[in-house]
């Protein structure tokens, strides 16, 4: 009890100070300090990314969304997570559904249009859309995400670098 947790998980370079998995009352917690040195934050200290959370009753479902959303450039990327389960509370009682969580990367300047958009596109009454800032990342697929959320002539150039392979998978 009186000697510090053995780290479970290597550091990472990107973070000060490292990720640490360490061990906790029978459980594993994630200890991490959210400041990156590659964060490409604005001079007031603010990060212009977020990623933005919603859930949608099926996978179809998400994927039309988040097909829209990105044709529409309100984000650059979505991921759809299947398999998730959630309880509300929800017209005075306590429901459960099995849902799909999509996480969505957006920048703040396209959130007040991601937010006025998605309800419309959404097939639940209120849903939810919340977003956490993203303060660290790749710097490369930090300058994608701005540019795929951005003015044309940004979007350009990260069209001309999928086209050259930079945004395709490695082999």
């Amino acid at each position: 009890m009186g000697r510090p947790a053995k780290p479970l998980y290597p550091p990472n370079p990107n973070l000060s100070p490292p990720w640490v998995l360490r061990p906790g009352g029978g459980t594993l917690i994630l200890a991490v300090r959210a400041e990156s040195r590659d964060t490409m934050k604005r001079d007031d200290g603010s990060t212009p990314f977020l990623a933005a959370l919603t859930t949608a009753p099926s996978a179809e479902t998400a994927k039309r969304l988040v097909r829209t959303l990105v044709e529409r450039r309100l984000v650059a990327c979505g991921t759809v997570l299947p398999g998730a389960s959630s309880t509300y509370w929800w017209h005075g009682a306590v429901t459960e559904e099995e849902e799909v969580v999509v996480v969505l990367k957006t920048t703040t300047a396209r959130w007040a249009a991601l937010a006025a958009a998605l309800p419309a596109l959404h097939p639940y009454e209120v849903p939810e859309l919340v977003a956490l800032p993203i303060v660290g990342g790749y710097r490369p697929y930090l300058e994608w995400l701005r540019a795929e959320t951005g003015a044309a002539g940004a979007r350009g150039t990260a069209r001309r670098q999928a086209r050259s392979g930079k945004r395709k998978r490695k082999e």
